[in-house]
Formats: C-alpha cells, structure tokens, sequence
C-alpha cells in the first residue's frame, strides 16, 4: 500500500470523526435548548403555582375577616336590654346566689338592683313590681318560674358567646378581629367577667372557647392596663 493511500485514509477517517463530532455537537445544543425551554416552562409553572398559592391564602384569610365581623354582627343583635341587664345583675351575685339560679331555688336580690329587676321581667313579667311594697326586708325575692325565666336567660347568653368564641377557639374565624371586639367581656376592675362565677357553677368544661378566650386576654389587658397607669 502505497503512502498517499495511506493518507486518503486518514483523511477519510478524520472527516468521520469531525462529522460525528459535530453532530454530537449539535445533539448536545439541541438538547440544551430544549433543556432550556422545559426550565422556563417549569419556571412559570413555579410562579404559577405560587401565585395559585398566594390567592388561596388570601382567599382564606378574607373569609376568616368575613366570618369574624359576621359573628361580631350577630352578637351585637344579640345583646339587648334584657340580656344586658341579666349579665349586670348576675356579675353582682355571690357564689350562693348564683348556686340558686341553676338549683332553681328562692333567689333574694338587694332592693338596689331594683332598676336592673324591671328592666329584665318587664316582658315576661309586666305586673312584678320592684318597689318598697314588695320588699322582704331589704329584698326582693324570686322564685318560681320568674327564677326559671333568669336561668334561662343567663344559659342563652352563655350558649351564643361559646359558639360566638368557639369559632375563635378553632382557629376559623380573624383572631384580631375577634380579641378586639370581645375584650371588653373582661374588666374585673369594674366585675366583668362574662359572669364567671355563674358560669362556673353552671361548669366550665362546657364552656371551653370562653374560658379559653378569658385566660388569652387576661395577660393582654393587664399589660395593657400596666402601661396606662
């Protein structure tokens, strides 16, 4: 075989080799470029995926405001005159007096609650009359089904504040919301306590939300009230 046969060989498989070089080249660009596509692809599926999340969050944080001023609206239609005045009554009462309400026993109120009376029996009980003539001694005395109608009154109170709070309690409704508007239930400096002593003669395991919500604000109120002073 002659030299120059030789080299037309070389040549020949050189300019295989370069072909093949560059087709992998070329394959490899190729590869990159698609690479390159399905990461955008997969980028805006990202941000997609994030703006999707971000909109749910939203979403769900706009119906926790939506159901706590909801709440806040139906307590408000709750608490009227009759309701107000049994809650201002009751805070005033000893742990024996609260014992009567729930055994449904001979309830004696001191003569000055009189207004607080009249206020509450005036629908129910329109001919009761809280005067000097119907005291004993320096009392007024209920029983019967007027004590009934009491009782009845403090549990529905008790009842729509759990349930106004529960959805509190379970993390379902704005948290800020729902602090904001209900503190005011608690003031020991002037005896409020969303009837505390009432309501643990009645129980408190059934009435976790409220007991709950007291034990959270306490602190908050405190220090709140530290700084004023």
């Amino acid at each position: 075989m002659s030299s120059e046969a030789v080299k037309w060989t070389d040549v020949g498989a050189l300019a295989i080799s370069s072909l093949g070089l560059l087709v992998a080249i070329v394959t490899i660009f190729m590869l990159y470029r698609q690479l390159k596509a399905n990461m955008g692809q997969f980028g805006a599926a990202l941000d997609q995926i994030r703006l999707n999340q971000e909109t749910l969050k939203a979403d769900h944080e706009r119906s926790r405001r939506s159901l706590a001023i909801s709440i806040c609206m139906d307590w408000s239609r709750f608490v009227d005159a009759e309701i107000t005045a049994v809650t201002r009554l009751i805070e005033e009462f000893d742990e024996e007096q609260c014992r009567s309400i729930r055994s449904l026993g001979e309830l004696r109120v001191n003569r000055k609650h009189a207004q607080l009376l009249s206020t509450i029996f005036q629908k129910s009980a329109p001919d009761m009359k809280f005067d000097s003539e119907h005291l004993t001694g320096t009392d007024f005395v209920i029983s019967g089904k007027n004590i009934l109608f009491l009782r009845n009154a403090a549990i529905r109170y008790l009842n729509m504040l759990e349930s106004s709070l529960a959805a509190w309690h379970y993390g379902v409704a704005d948290e800020d919301i729902i602090v904001d508007q209900f503190q005011y239930l608690l003031d020991r400096s002037r005896n409020k306590t969303a009837i505390e002593k009432y309501r643990k003669t009645e129980g408190d395991v059934y009435f976790p939300a409220i007991t709950a919500f007291m034990q959270k604000i306490q602190p908050k109120l405190s220090s709140t009230r530290d700084i004023i002073a």
